[in-house]
């Protein structure tokens, strides 16, 4: 049981088991201690450092104000935290928030993160990718949200007829 201070930010975390760095990241509003179960089937195999998001289970709220760019200001936070802990690059397994955290970090320094396992997290079209999908224009695999708006990392095809 420690604490993490990074800028103005506070991370309560927890270490157990061992072999390849796994950081575990629960959603908003939850705690490490939501992910216990978890954690029990992955420290026979990882050494799992769980850490709390700033402002929420056991990680004291900071005053701050929740701007665009929080999501990038917390993960500098995790990613340093990694480093401190000497477990970069570490496996990253988010729920919800947490998720958006991992994918996040590994848009921010992709050496630091091995793999990610981000589920339950939320994502949304634009009106023309939409309809896109609807014609069989565009598969669409992964996403992820570049401050306000949600970008495409990958796009499996586009089928070009007509000039598209």
């Amino acid at each position: 049981m420690a604490v993490f201070e990074h800028g103005t930010s506070r991370i309560y975390y927890e270490e157990e088991g061992s072999g390849d760095a796994l950081l575990l990241l629960p959603g908003w509003s939850l705690s490490i201690e939501d992910m216990q179960p978890i954690r029990q089937a992955l420290t026979p195999r990882y050494r799992v450092i769980a850490a709390d998001a700033p402002g929420a289970g056991r990680s004291e709220p900071q005053p701050r104000e929740y701007t665009a760019s929080y999501y990038e200001d917390d993960s500098r936070s995790f990613l340093a935290l990694l480093d401190e802990v000497g477990a970069s690059p570490a496996h990253i397994v988010g729920f919800s928030d947490g998720g958006e955290y991992a994918l996040v970090m590994a848009e921010l320094q992709p050496a630091a993160v091995r793999s990610i396992v981000a589920w339950g997290r939320w994502a949304s079209l634009k009106r023309h990718q939409v309809w896109l999908r609807r014609l069989g224009m565009w598969s669409i695999t992964r996403f992820r949200r570049s401050r306000s708006s949600l970008t495409i990392l990958r796009v499996l095809t586009v089928k070009r007829t007509r000039g598209l």
